[in-house]
């Protein structure tokens, strides 16, 4: 992939975000925090991958025309930083709930952060 297209969701890494952050949540607002952080990560993914699609295409598209103005070349708004951001505090939602030994329910658990 040239330097500059938006990666995919599943390439993005988390950033780090420390449970420390939320040591002073409830469990309850715990779990509403990681409803927003997941309503919020659909949102952002799906713009994400519109960007991704997006920046293959014209990469496919122009392969053959112009390759050295490709390099380097973003054509999208990469929200690949905003992503990962959203992923650490998932992960560090997750913790904090663990941690404080939240009674967190099965189909909470087994909600995805993104798909």
């Amino acid at each position: 992939m040239p330097a500059g297209c938006a990666p995919r969701t599943h390439e993005i890494q988390s950033a780090y975000v420390s449970p420390k952050e939320y040591s002073d949540y409830t469990c309850d607002e715990l779990a509403q925090e990681r409803s927003s952080i997941i309503t919020k990560a659909k949102e952002i993914g799906d713009l994400q991958e519109e960007n991704a699609d997006a920046d293959a295409a014209f990469v496919a598209g122009f392969l053959f025309v112009s390759m050295p103005l490709l390099i380097g070349t973003a054509f999208t708004k990469d929200r690949a930083d905003e992503f990962a951001t959203l992923k650490g505090k998932y992960e560090a939602v997750d913790r904090a709930q663990y941690e404080k030994k939240c009674d967190v329910d099965d189909d909470a658990r087994r909600q995805a952060f993104y798909s």
